[in-house]
């Protein structure tokens, strides 16, 4: 059966006369056609895997550069450890900044909102019938404005008077609620302290009658306590529960009869998990880096083309792409002159510390070369450091430099003055950025200023132009194929003209 098909509308004749596949001859001819187009396509695809991996070693920096953040200001070394006698009733924290010693609490009494509470109802209340009362009330809460509701009797129920009073809500600060099972209402304010305040005027009397209320005014009170030494008549208070003093975040939860005491002493375990996060983190970057940069490329997985997955299970795919994905950085020299850079930042010595090298803290690079210069902790020695001489472990790690300047003997001089954690930070940055540039921050198949956006441009071009010289070589196959099926079929309508003219002799 002869089939005609289209491309830029020339009319194709394949195989009518001749008898002859002429598409598949042509889909043959192609395949050598095609052979550079795929060879770019691999190329391309090779292109966007590098680009992850450079990604995937990026966010391994991001993590290090975060672990030496955490080392990098004195303020991280000044965590305290802060110990209540009665979390139940005093729950404490401190910052950098709270005094080390001994100090007592006593709460006389909790802060509390303004709040109003009505009488029970009838059993057979029903919160949608109307009432057969009416009245403005005004409403004044801690906010300060006061909100006029109107009840009007026939009209209004206990449901329409709450709605009015809680879209004022942020306006005044009171909320209303009626409890169906007490079949009592409430009024509160979401502030406590004296400034807490709930009136009603009520001069109709309607809404005390309504809701069976006694009192239509309120006030907050504040947290009483006595804090150390000032006590009695000299006792301190707060219009919250929750508040900051001498650099202790306090949590008042219930009144006491006895002082609580609270301990604030320094603490060096939040300092020793930051030290060994940030060891960590670099054996990380070791690992990681040396890895992929020591994988070579195994040539017979190349990347898989739309055509060769379709003949393959989503399981063999993975396993192929798996293999044809190892070696993208392989030698990288970007990465391992990151790794050379790290190390030269951890050799060199601190200048003007009285410790100048991580050794003497405990942290040395593992004998085994197999390590590849990988970090070990003494633990005893290091926990031992931090408390003897807390403030010189601080210097080695937060130094600065007043160093500037981007000559080689500026930045050899600035390494030697930074802190370590200070120095690596610095390098992080450095690698990261010079990552970046070779990257690029959009998606892996942007085109963008980046070397490898520009190296994915091209390709791109060329891909494109390989394309459109591909079609022109097809529609030239099949044009001469058309031109000899024309030829045969004009022979054959000769041939058959010639039979019909014998045939009536």
């Amino acid at each position: 059966m002869s089939n005609i098909s289209s491309l830029y509308n020339p009319i194709r004749y394949t195989g009518l006369s001749s008898g002859m596949d002429i598409d598949n001859i042509v889909k043959n001819l192609m395949q050598v056609e095609r052979l550079p187009l795929q060879k770019l396509t691999r190329q391309k695809i090779s292109l966007i895997w590098q680009r992850e991996d450079y990604r995937t070693m990026n966010t391994a920096l991001t993590s290090f550069r975060k672990a030496a953040e955490g080392l990098r200001f004195g303020s991280s070394f000044e965590t305290k450890q802060v110990v209540s006698s009665n979390p139940n009733a005093v729950d404490v924290t401190g910052s950098s900044g709270a005094s080390e010693g001994f100090n007592t609490i006593k709460v006389l009494n909790l802060a509390t909102s303004a709040s109003l509470t009505g009488k029970a109802l009838a059993a057979d209340t029903k919160t949608d019938a109307v009432v057969n009362t009416g009245g403005d009330i005004t409403i004044k809460g801690p906010k300060g404005t006061s909100t006029t509701i109107s009840i009007t009797s026939g009209s209004s129920s206990i449901d329409s008077i709450i709605k009015d009073i809680n879209a004022q809500t942020t306006v005044t600060g009171v909320k209303a609620n009626y409890d169906t099972n007490t079949k009592r209402l409430f009024l509160t304010t979401d502030v406590t302290g004296v400034k807490s305040e709930i009136t009603v005027t009520d001069n109709s009397n309607a809404f005390k009658s309504i809701f069976n209320m006694d009192s239509l005014t309120s006030n907050g009170i504040n947290a009483k306590f006595e804090f150390n030494d000032a006590v009695g008549v000299n006792a301190l208070e707060s219009e919250t529960n929750n508040f900051t003093l001498n650099g202790l975040t306090i949590n008042l939860k219930a009144p006491t009869t006895e002082p609580v005491s609270v301990t604030v002493s320094k603490s060096n375990t939040v300092v020793f998990d930051k030290i060994k996060e940030f060891v960590n983190q670099y054996n990380t970057i070791v690992d990681q880096f040396q890895s992929v940069t020591s994988t070579k490329k195994d040539r017979s997985y190349q990347p898989l083309l739309d055509e060769e997955k379709s003949q393959m299970t989503d399981k063999q795919i993975e396993q192929w792409e798996a293999k044809a994905r190892q070696g993208s950085l392989y030698n990288d020299s970007t990465l391992k002159g990151a790794l050379d850079e790290f190390r030269v930042a951890f050799r060199e010595p601190l200048e003007g510390s009285t410790y100048k090298f991580l050794s003497e803290i405990g942290i040395k690079v593992m004998s085994d070369p197999r390590h590849n210069g990988k970090l070990e902790i003494d633990e005893e020695k290091l926990k031992k450091a931090l408390t003897t001489n807390p403030d010189a472990v601080k210097d080695l790690f937060t130094k600065p430099s007043s160093t500037v300047g981007d000559t080689a003997e500026n930045k050899k001089q600035r390494l030697s003055e930074l802190g370590f954690a200070e120095r690596l930070y610095e390098s992080i940055n450095n690698q990261i950025n010079k990552i970046n540039k070779r990257i690029g921050m959009g998606s892996v198949e942007s085109i963008d200023d980046s070397i490898l956006g520009k190296d994915l441009k091209r390709i791109n071009e060329r891909v494109s132009d390989l394309q459109r010289r591909l079609t022109d070589v097809e529609n030239r196959h099949y044009k001469k194929f058309t031109m000899m099926e024309q030829a045969l079929q004009k022979l054959n309508n000769q041939g058959s003209w010639l039979s019909s003219q014998l045939s009536s002799l």
